[in-house]
Order: structure tokens, then C-alpha cells, then sequence
């Protein structure tokens, strides 16, 4: 089962690529709560983990930033490893 907004089959071979191979094997994703616009997701692999953001899935607050990177199929999607910024 997949995480609301975030299709991990579409997305798993940009998340290899970005992640710059820290991802391999079957991938996992949890939603990261405490965000106020963006989804924040933990997604680990068999050899790492990185943090997946994106735009929400309805209305956007008029405070919200846009993400710049685009990939699996959102637009706006951000990949980085875990615990940076």
C-alpha cells in the first residue's frame, strides 16, 4: 500500500537515480506528519533512505513555497538524503 500522493512504483526509478544510488531493492514510504503544506514522505530501500517532498494534494496556502526539482510523476517534487535539509 502506498503512502496518499506518492505512487512508488511510478516513482522508483527516479527515486534510484536522484537519490544517487542510496536506494536500491524494494522501497517503503511512510508520511512524515508536522509539514504545513508540502507532503513530506520517509522512503528507505535496501541500502538507504532519503526524504521525499512534494506539493499537497488539494488547495495550496498562499504561504506555501514551490519545490524546484521535478520527477515521478509530480511536478514539483524535492529528493534529499535523510536528515538534510
Amino acid at each position: 500500500m502506498h503512502p496518499p500522493g506518492l505512487d512508488l512504483e511510478r516513482a522508483e526509478p527516479y527515486l534510484v537515480e536522484a537519490s544517487g544510488g542510496a536506494l536500491t531493492g524494494p522501497l517503503t514510504a511512510t508520511v512524515i506528519s508536522g509539514g504545513r503544506s508540502n507532503l513530506t514522505y520517509l522512503v528507505d530501500g535496501a541500502a538507504g533512505r532519503v526524504v521525499v517532498r512534494r506539493p499537497p494534494l488539494g488547495h495550496v496556502l498562499p504561504s506555501a513555497h514551490e519545490n524546484a526539482q521535478p520527477p515521478c510523476g509530480h511536478s514539483n517534487a524535492q529528493v534529499s538524503p535523510d536528515g538534510q535539509s
